[in-house]
């Protein structure tokens, strides 16, 4: 479930900037953090109602869009002032801008919110999803709707966007693992995303799919991202995945992996197909880039 995998990165994300108990932000609205937190719960514990909800099914994307926006915009923001973190000792004070974008986030939820009451109480009447804003498990050849414009957070670095590509789409057949490692924040989120949608590489794999992690990883939650599903059986979900890859070239981002064991328990999904398939994955920790990477690592940031 795609949706549910980026709400909750985004939650991480607020948590890890904005709640600590010691932040390197000074932060006077935290107030604002707090009940934008309460309400991206409530969108979690929507998405986890029952797959036979019609609203969810017609909201699920729309989700999707709002949370990738949300951390794009905010990861931008912080990326511009953690820039400045080396130069003062004491903690920095986020831009108006910032604070902004928080207010703007929070009234897109509540937007959804009004919908999901409206929905279930005519649900007679709902209306049909939106298609053609998937993004997890594309074709190549097909298209998608970018949430967020990457000339917002990608000043200087466009060296880094042409390493990655040239990784990607190298003359290597065998599978390779590249990683992007650095501190949150700094936009390694939208610099893969920007790569993911790029139509180089829509057009050089067969299938692509997208899995956010995090702190505390569910496997059936990231296989279900990856095969773009609602449900499954945990037992038959790997077998599931490795079949659908296999004989394809494929490109899979694992983002924000913080574990080894997050990614023991997924790279036996991977098969090996001597076919130039690649496995990006973004993380906070050089130990597990390390351990992932077939010798492939960015770092960003310090």
């Amino acid at each position: 479930m795609a949706a549910f995998a980026h709400i909750t990165s985004l939650l991480n994300t607020l948590h890890f900037h904005f709640l600590q108990p010691h932040p390197c932000l000074i932060f006077d609205d935290t107030e604002t953090i707090k009940s934008l937190c309460e309400k991206i719960l409530h969108l979690q514990a929507f998405l986890e109602d029952s797959e036979k909800n019609k609203a969810r099914r017609v909201l699920e994307s729309e989700i999707r869009c709002v949370a990738q926006d949300a951390e794009a915009k905010i990861e931008s923001q912080l990326y511009k002032l953690y820039l400045c973190r080396n130069r003062v000792e004491h903690p920095l004070k986020p831009p108006q801008s910032l604070y902004h974008t928080l207010k703007q986030v929070k009234r897109k939820i509540e937007s959804i919110e009004r919908r999901i009451i409206q929905i279930k109480s005519n649900n007679n009447h709902s209306a049909e999803p939106k298609s053609g804003n998937k993004i997890e498990n594309i074709k190549a050849g097909s298209s998608s709707q970018r949430s967020s414009e990457p000339n917002d957070v990608m000043v200087g670095c466009d060296d880094e966007f042409d390493t990655i590509m040239h990784k990607l789409i190298s003359h290597s057949n065998k599978l390779e693992v590249i990683s992007i490692v650095g501190m949150g924040g700094i936009g390694k989120t939208t610099l893969v995303r920007r790569v993911y949608e790029d139509v180089s590489i829509i057009s050089h794999f067969q299938v692509r799919a997208w899995a956010t992690v995090s702190q505390e990883h569910n496997l059936r939650e990231i296989l279900l991202s990856l095969l773009d599903t609602n449900g499954g059986d945990i037992s038959d979900l790997p077998n599931q995945l490795r079949q659908r890859l296999m004989d394809q070239r494929y490109l899979i981002v694992i983002d924000d992996i913080w574990g080894t064991k997050a990614w023991d328990d997924l790279h036996r999904c991977f098969p090996e197909s001597s076919n130039g398939s690649r496995v990006l994955i973004t993380t906070r920790l050089k130990q597990v880039a390390d351990y992932a990477s077939s010798g492939y690592g960015l770092q960003r940031g310090s």
